[in-house]
């Protein structure tokens, strides 16, 4: 599984070869293509190696990683690989609450799109022949009753401003099917009353899902600190973690990937980009090199046309 997603992250965009990152509008205008493209370079390599592990392996992972090194694209792309990865996002606006209420909408909107798909792909299949979709039709009956409970929960959810309701309705919605859960962002967490009912979700989903936890390196050395402080819950939270994967900066080899996919080989050119520390940087310096490349092309195109 995992090679058949390192093969379609290796899919870059083809353009042409004469001018491949610049196109002519009908105002004769160079645009640039700015679309962001998924590389299979090593964090995003590394992270779905945790993803896979965590989901197969029922464990719980924690990945340290500075802004910018992909892990929100990684999570992305593996939850659209997989039917049961939920990938919740904490942000700064969200209370406890929030969040848990989030985590309940995000695994019930996702099996829908999942229904959805399934409920095509059958549709699909009827009309085009007579074989035997007995099975894909379990699925979708499945799904339906899954999605119909979940419904449920998440109505409950929102009627109801106990929290520890809440959490029991996303520990019952995920055992039903199992899967992985992927918290990302958690630098963002303000209180560890929110780690502390991690743990409990942990403790009770550790038989039936996977669960990963993602923030900044500043996010491990916080929790670092509540633990070496004793901090009600912490050390048994630390101690629950399986291990920790870290990501690196772009390396040589990463940035001249990166380049290459935006069809930029000029070495010196590279060379300027080796300096930088992560993929967000990264990516708008070489789209504003493209942008400077282009307006360059449209003015020499107007000269020409006088």
């Amino acid at each position: 599984m995992y090679n058949q997603l390192a093969e379609k992250a290796n899919e870059v965009d083809q353009v042409d070869d004469v001018n491949p990152t610049l196109q002519v509008s009908t105002d004769d205008q160079i645009k640039i293509d700015r679309k962001r493209k998924i590389l299979n370079l090593r964090n995003f390599q590394s992270i779905h190696r945790a993803c896979e592990d965590a989901l197969i392996n029922k464990k719980f992972v924690a990945i340290a990683g500075d802004p910018g090194l992909g892990k929100t694209t990684a999570f992305n792309y593996f939850e659209k690989e997989h039917e049961n990865v939920f990938v919740v996002t904490v942000t700064a606006s969200m209370n406890v609450k929030d969040f848990w209420k989030e985590v309940l909408n995000t695994i019930h909107n996702r099996r829908i799109e999942i229904y959805e798909h399934y409920c095509t792909l059958w549709e699909s299949r009827v009309d085009a022949d007579n074989t035997d979709n007995t099975n894909l039709f379990d699925k979708v009956i499945k799904l339906k009753r899954i999605i119909e409970n979940s419904q449920v929960q998440v109505i409950n959810a929102q009627n109801t401003n106990n929290i520890h309701f809440i959490v029991k309705q996303v520990i019952k919605n995920i055992n039903s099917t199992g899967g992985l859960l992927c918290f990302d962002e958690c630098g963002k967490v303000k209180t560890t009353r929110f780690l502390e009912m991690i743990h409990e979700l942990r403790d009770a989903t550790m038989e039936h899902a996977g669960l990963i936890i993602a923030g900044p390196q500043y996010f491990k050395r916080q929790l670092q600190t509540w633990v070496n402080k004793n901090v009600n819950g912490i050390p048994e939270l630390w101690s629950r973690i399986e291990y920790w994967k870290s990501l690196d900066a772009p390396g040589r080899d990463d940035i001249k990937e990166f380049c290459r996919a935006y069809k930029i080989n000029d070495p010196e050119v590279i060379k300027e980009f080796q300096t930088i520390s992560n993929y967000r940087l990264l990516y708008n310096r070489v789209i504003h090199y493209l942008e400077e490349q282009a307006e360059e092309a449209s003015y020499l195109k107007s000269q020409t046309n006088k």
